[in-house]
């Protein structure tokens, strides 16, 4: 379970980028959330990955209260919480597969380990076949799966992905989608930050609405 009781994020400039957030998300939902640029959907990310701490309020993931989660903990909770990235900062020196495999790496797990669950993820996305290019021989498409692979990797619980369909066709943004709701299905809590209202109607799923920093909307369904 996620949960954000009142929380609350100022910034030095005197910016509120969340304003007393009361949201909670049971393992194994597929949850929108929606609003404009600015609207604080980011912010929730970097709270629940701990990049940065909220100025009030609460924050828990998976029963763990992350205000008092210890520095030399952090990578637990990252563990536990896959991200994908606007910009899915993928490493450009390194092939799809190092991306991929870098994450098992530092796991610490054995070569014939990390190579068969690299090369079984990367299959699960469509992408097996571009094992040995480099990011820049991809299409947007394509880089899209393999940001995908490299956060799933791991296993995580949580899966928070920031406008995964962003510039990519119509075609390419309905494939990535169907690749989010297997990964759900599959049991992979999402929280999924978009724009692309079309795509919100047509999964039916809880919307969740920030405005402002606040919650406007919460409910199943449509986005209005």
């Amino acid at each position: 379970m996620i949960k954000l009781k009142k929380a609350t994020k100022k910034y030095g400039d005197g910016s509120t980028a969340l304003d007393g957030v009361d949201v909670v998300i049971e393992d194994g939902e597929f949850v929108f959330l929606v609003g404009p640029t600015g609207a604080g959907k980011t912010t929730v990310f970097r709270l629940l990955t701990k990049e940065i701490e909220l100025s009030s309020g609460e924050v828990e993931v998976d029963g763990e209260d992350l205000r008092k989660m210890r520095k030399k903990d952090i990578y637990k909770l990252r563990r536990k919480v896959g991200r994908i990235f606007q910009d899915l900062k993928l490493l450009d020196n390194r092939t799809i597969y190092e991306n991929t495999a870098m994450v098992l790496e530092i796991f610490g797990k054995k070569k014939n380990e990390i190579d068969k669950e690299v090369k079984e993820v990367l299959k699960s996305v469509g992408i097996l076949g571009f094992k040995d290019k480099f990011p820049a021989q991809l299409s947007g498409g394509e880089l899209q799966r393999a940001a995908i692979a490299r956060a799933i990797i791991g296993k995580p619980k949580y899966l928070l992905c920031d406008e995964p369909t962003a510039d990519l066709d119509p075609e390419t943004t309905w494939e990535i989608m169907d690749i989010l709701r297997k990964i759900n299905d599959d049991g992979t809590t999402l929280i999924v930050a978009t724009h692309d209202i079309d795509i919100v109607n047509s999964f039916k799923k809880r919307v969740v609405k920030l405005l402002e920093g606040q919650v406007t909307s919460d409910k199943e369904g449509k986005y209005d």
